[in-house]
């Protein structure tokens, strides 16, 4: 029984970790592509030829599934919070995991 509490306690505090872990890890990509981008020619980065975001992609279509649409206001604060939950919950996966 110890062995099982033990194990259960180890994965549990490698989820958090992990999670810790895998949001500063969002964290930082974002604060890189933000400097790499601000660094672009600025006619590149308002180019239309641009796809849509891909977390803003998921954000939307998990907000159809959910029976609403996301408001073009709404897409980036959207896409932010798709982007640090994958990092999150990714990072709690490995953490407890390992």
């Amino acid at each position: 029984m110890a062995k099982t509490a033990s194990a259960c306690w180890t994965a549990t505090r490698g989820a958090v970790v992990g999670l810790v872990g895998g949001l500063l890890a969002a964290g930082a990509m974002s604060l890189a592509h933000q400097a790499l981008t601000n660094s672009s020619p600025k006619d590149q980065r308002s180019s239309p030829a641009h796809p849509e975001d891909p977390t803003v992609k998921v954000a939307s279509a998990a907000m159809r599934l959910a029976g609403s649409r996301l408001a073009d206001d709404q897409k980036e604060r959207a896409g932010s919070i798709v982007h640090y939950a994958f990092g999150g919950v990714v990072g709690a996966l490995y953490g407890a995991a390992a």
